[in-house]
């Protein structure tokens, strides 16, 4: 359980001067943000991991391993008053990583995979209801992405090694969208990341 986790409230609108904001015109409203606590709260999950390499067949093979981790979180918060509760801004409740390596005979080299599912990235304001009855949140969500990653490096003697890594080899887009995923908002590409070095040791 979280205990007095803050959230925004929006008072509903009412004329400038209920706000003590003087304004000439009577037909403008605002509306006034306030911040509270909120209670039932909460986080919680699973996780399990696995890492192993093999212990048979031949020698030159015993370097080879697979590196396994799952998480899922389970998070509420009731950001609005009188709609259902929903994650906590942030949380997602699916995050995998899957890798496979192998170190033996001073090279070591891995190839992972990580995938995180949608989470909310910002809190919208009221939900858009369109002609044909259709209502979709206004709320913002980063989407769910899959990366691939490789680093690999070579001990030529205790003093010196090099390494070398390829980031976001799939090139995986950022993607944000509000309500719904075919209500884009932002793509961002990046490209793959290289990186190369010799490492020395005293």
């Amino acid at each position: 359980m979280l205990n007095n986790f803050i959230v925004a409230r929006n008072s509903l609108p009412a004329p400038g001067p209920t706000f003590g904001i003087p304004d000439s015109d009577p037909s403008d409203f605002y509306v006034q943000t306030i911040y509270r606590n909120t209670k039932d709260t909460y986080a919680r999950g699973i996780e399990a991991s696995f890492v192993d390499k093999l212990h048979s067949g031949p020698a030159w093979a015993r370097g080879l391993g697979v590196d396994l981790n799952f998480l899922y979180a389970d998070s509420k918060v009731n950001l609005r008053d009188g709609s259902p509760p929903t994650q906590i801004p942030g949380t997602g409740p699916v995050t995998f990583n899957a890798a496979t390596f192998y170190e033996a005979y001073g090279v070591r080299t891995r190839l992972a995979l990580k995938y995180d599912s949608q989470t909310i990235f910002s809190i919208g304001g009221l939900s858009n209801t369109f002609t044909n009855g259709k209502t979709i949140p206004a709320d913002a969500y980063l989407d769910k992405r899959i990366t691939l990653d490789w680093s690999g490096g070579y001990d030529i003697n205790r003093m010196f090694s090099f390494y070398a890594l390829v980031k976001n080899i799939t090139n995986a887009p950022l993607r944000y969208y509000e309500g719904t995923p075919n209500r884009p908002i932002q793509r961002e590409y990046y490209g793959q990341t290289y990186e190369a070095g010799v490492k020395f040791r005293f």
